[in-house]
């Protein structure tokens, strides 16, 4: 194997083995990016060590001991990029019984620019024997337009690189390299299987995102660059090239690169690592908790009662993580990799009694707006390959490289809420991603992309206990049970869910005190979620007709002791949505169409004694 200096992309070091068992290779993944390479004997060279992946990548070929490395693109067609190289090519050429013409082109030998010439030229030089040769084949994974169904020019192409493939002979000499093919592709998934598949004469290598020793390595010698370093204290540098190198972890070289930039036009110093890289993640230092008006925190929880009806210890629970999020005190486990996400929690209880619409108001409290929640029905992640869904599939499988929906979420969007809805639903392998989510607050896609959720506020909701809450109360003749007996029996069966149905207790205790179990819909309840429907509807029917309505407090009454009905306290605060619309809506248009009150008129809206339907009066 080869010797190297370090630096090293770890890559590099896998390509080396490979070509050591006499190899092809066929790299895929993050060919983009910068790369790592300080090569096999020092240089001047060796200090700016961080160079292009083709650049690496030739560097590489040349120090393993190659004497003619070729390049080849369906555009450019096969070319030589070290002109030095050439009389090896012309000894290649000869060997190969070629005859060919070489011809400069813009300072670089064009070999052959038509694609079928190319092919047949590698074909050639690969089965010879005089000189160590390795071709490049760039953009492998655009030689073709359908990786599944070839034209005929394309089918001939690709068989024609499987067979110099094959018939890649070894120059001569002690411990000489076998003529060797390096193809180059950023989607594995684009490149024709049938090329490498069973094929046991080439290794699939992946190229990562760079590990935490290149990360280390490459801030280290560039830390001098950074914004404020010289007024540093003595010592520092180690540690702080230690907490920048954990907190870009899954960041491309290239954006790793633009750190003391982004240092300098942010003004910001390599003593503040976290807001510094995420001021190079997302374009903006911010922190939206810790910009949270006082004097609006200070009140949070009214703003929370005005929306949700009934649930003060659900409110109460929120508020106080707001505040912490807020002031950010916390234990410091894990600051380097992002910390857990600002807030956890776990609403379970009764339909339709305030979880959602909580969740909603700290998005909207928080960001000003609803929809910076982003939801996920947990009914459609139900299969076993559904938690690919959320993470994207692994590399090589068809689609990875699109990453998946939760995790592209928080790397475009890492300050929301983000809702799990009915999380009891989906299978248990997707269960099993929150582990790292709710202890380290990251989590890696299939690209090799870590998204971090130290910004975020996770909203689990869950209907688990229901069921038995319905049993409970038609075996007691209708009597309501007390808040702690309904929070027993909530709890009771989330922890069968997660201990005995998902045999996870340990993912139950990430949850820890933040299970919050929400109050049924009490008749007090029913008669706060009625006054705030029909507050909305006086409100509108002033608005489109110009009545003045007034509702009777049998109006309300009504309505309660219809919740009161299983079917209908089963559905929660929706039924009573329901219901008004069906008892009091309905009714109130059909009068208002029927008899045409005059604009500023009264209507005065009851509901007689003995039940029955609602009763509109004009009042003067």
């Amino acid at each position: 194997m080869t010797s190297f200096l370090q630096p090293i992309s770890a890559w590099i070091e896998a390509v080396d083995r490979e070509l050591v068992r006499s190899k092809h290779v066929l790299l895929h993944g993050n060919t983009s990016d910068l790369v790592l390479y300080a090569g096999t004997t020092a240089s001047s060279e060796t200090a700016s060590c961080c160079m292009t992946f083709d650049k690496a990548l030739h560097r590489y070929l040349v120090d393993s001991g190659f004497s003619l490395v070729l390049h080849f693109n369906a555009a450019d067609g096969l070319s030589l990029v070290d002109l030095s190289m050439s009389p090896d090519f012309d000894r290649a050429c000869r060997a190969g019984s070629l005859g060919a013409e070489v011809e400069r082109v813009d300072n670089r030998l064009g070999i052959a620019n038509d694609v079928g010439g190319a092919v047949e030229t590698i074909r050639q030089v690969l089965r010879q024997n005089q000189v160590s040769c390795a071709v490049v084949a760039h953009f492998v994974d655009q030689l073709v337009g359908d990786p599944h169904q070839h034209q005929q020019d394309d089918r001939q192409l690709l068989i024609g690189l499987k067979q110099a493939v094959q018939d890649a002979g070894f120059a001569s000499g002690q411990n000489a390299l076998r003529n060797s093919f390096i193809g180059v592709a950023s989607q594995l998934t684009a490149v024709p299987a049938w090329l490498f598949v069973d094929n046991p004469r080439i290794a699939l290598v992946p190229v990562g995102r760079p590990n935490a020793r290149e990360r280390r390595h490459w801030i280290g010698i560039r830390f001098q660059d950074f914004h404020g370093v010289s007024q540093l204290a003595d010592g520092l540098q180690d540690e702080l090239v230690r907490e920048l190198a954990d907190r870009t972890e899954g960041m491309s070289l290239f954006d790793i690169s633009l750190l003391p930039r982004v240092s300098h036009t942010e003004k910001i110093d390599p003593t503040s690592p976290q807001e510094l890289v995420r001021a190079a993640r997302f374009g903006k230092k911010e922190d939206p908790w810790r910009g949270l008006d006082p004097a609006r925190l200070a009140s949070v929880d009214q703003v929370l009662r005005a929306r949700v009806k009934g649930q003060e210890a659900a409110i109460s629970h929120v508020v106080s993580t707001l505040r912490q999020a807020h002031v950010g005190i916390g234990l410091g486990s894990n600051r380097a990799h992002g910390g857990p996400p600002k807030g956890v929690f776990f609403f379970v209880g009764p339909t339709g009694v305030g979880k959602t619409e909580l969740a909603k108001a700290l998005a909207a409290f928080v960001f000003g707006d609803d929809d910076r929640m982003k939801v996920f029905d947990m009914s459609e992640y139900r299969q076993e390959q559904a938690s690919e869904r959320l993470v994207g599939a692994p590399p090589g499988y068809l689609g990875f490289e699109r990453g998946g929906q939760l995790t592209n979420h928080v790397l475009s969007e890492p300050f929301s809420v983000i809702l799990f809805d009915e999380i009891e639903k989906a299978h248990k392998s997707v269960n099993d991603k929150f582990l790292g989510i709710l202890e380290e607050g990251r989590l890696t896609d299939g690209r090799g992309m870590t998204a971090y959720f130290d910004q975020s506020m996770l909203v689990f909701t869950s209907n688990l206990g229901s069921k038995q809450l319905r049993h409970r109360i038609e075996n007691s003749n209708g009597e309501f049970p007390s808040y702690e007996e309904l929070r027993e029996i909530y709890l009771n069966e989330v922890k069968k869910y997660f201990d005995v149905t998902l045999g996870r207790p340990e993912l139950r205790g990430r949850y820890g005190d933040n299970i919050i179990v929400f109050d049924m819909a009490r008749p007090e309840l029913v008669q706060q979620i009625c006054g705030k429907f029909l507050h909305g509807l006086r409100e509108d029917s002033h608005r489109q007709c110009g009545l003045h309505i007034e509702f009777d407090r049998s109006v309300t009454d009504h309505i309660s002791r219809l919740m009161r009905k299983p079917d209908n306290l089963e559905l929660g605060g929706r039924c009573v949505r329901e219901l008004i619309i069906t008892e009091v809506v309905k009714p109130l248009n059909a009068f208002v169409f029927t008899t045409k009150p005059a604009a500023e008129s009264t209507l005065f809206l009851s509901v007689p004694a003995n039940g029955g339907r609602i009763s509109i009066d004009k009042r003067p």
